[in-house]
């Protein structure tokens, strides 16, 4: 699963708050850089901490909701214009089941649940059209992560 596909990879994680992302990179891809808003706190860190990926060429994770077409578009174009292969991993949760996951959070980490309703209403699924190599549906089924190609 974490093999490098052609060179450098950039993943973008998909999904809404509680989803399982951040769990999802830590099992899957503990080797790449993680780039996060909640991590670095500020966009103009978070740019700053992907400018410094794509110039040095390592692999990474983009670990955001990315749920909207437009929030993924500036991640996929800063990597295509550098080669970088694009795979998007979209965590489908139901919304009750990302406010249970939320709700044992702490701290920081809590978001309100109202934001957490509020991105699953943004939720736009992602597609190759957006210039994705690959794109995979990752589920939990039994506190197991299950990971399927994506349907064209």
């Amino acid at each position: 699963m974490t093999k490098i596909k052609r060179g450098r990879e950039m993943i973008l994680l998909i999904g809404i708050p509680g989803s399982g992302k951040s769990t999802f990179c830590q099992q899957y891809f503990p080797q790449y850089q993680v780039i996060s808003l909640d991590l670095l706190h500020t966009r103009h860190q978070e740019d700053a901490a992907l400018q410094n990926a794509i110039f040095s060429g390592v692999n990474c994770v983009i670990d955001n909701t990315n749920v909207t077409k437009d929030e993924r578009a500036k991640y996929i174009a800063a990597a295509k214009a550098t080669r970088y292969f694009v795979t998007g991993y979209y965590l489908c949760s139901k919304i009750d089941e990302c406010l249970a996951r939320n709700s044992q959070r702490s701290g920081k980490a809590r978001i309100p649940d109202v934001d957490v309703i509020g991105r699953a209403k943004q939720l736009e699924l992602p597609d190759y059209g957006e210039g994705f190599d690959e794109l995979y549906y990752v589920s939990i089924r039994n506190g197991k992560f299950i990971i399927r190609n994506w349907e064209k």
